[in-house]
């Protein structure tokens, strides 16, 4: 996923800074950008003239939603399921052999992430490195994702 900006959300916001949400439209955005609100939780968004915008920032956005341990966000939409993430993940290679040569993980092995119908899904992220806070900051996933399906925030 190409990395948006803070003044890119602001944009289609309202600018009323009404507090509605509970903060300043710029805050807001702020918090989009870290996908801990969604354009939903904007009120003023909802009124017809703001439809059109509303809209923009959910195509911008994508449908992802951020796993809290990791800030790992995956868009279903851009995931093909290749599995590379699931290869790469620096955790699979430190606890399998066969994995750390490049083979995958096999179906009963303890992994952070899985193929699952078709998508990458988050299956143990309290054993990503970006959920301990002694482990190096990783993002090999996001890194080697084909399609830019994985964003980390």
């Amino acid at each position: 996923m190409p990395r948006k900006s803070i003044y890119e959300l602001y944009e289609f916001l309202p600018k009323t800074n009404c507090g509605e949400c509970g903060m300043s439209c710029m805050a807001f955005a702020g918090h989009l950008l870290a996908r801990d609100v969604c354009p939903r939780d904007c009120p003023v968004l909802d009124e017809p003239e703001h439809e059109d915008n509303k809209r923009r920032l959910l195509e911008i956005l994508g449908e992802g939603v951020k796993n809290e341990l990791t800030g790992l966000i995956v868009d279903d939409h851009l995931c093909i399921g290749c599995g590379a993430c699931v290869n790469v993940c620096p955790v699979h290679g430190a606890n399998n052999r066969e994995v750390a040569l490049g083979k995958g993980p096999r179906h009963d092995d303890v992994t952070v992430i899985q193929i699952i119908n078709a998508r990458v899904r988050l299956v143990h992220p309290e054993l990503c490195n970006r959920a301990i806070p002694s482990a190096p900051p990783c993002k090999a996933c996001a890194d080697y994702c084909p399609t830019d399906a994985m964003e980390l925030v």
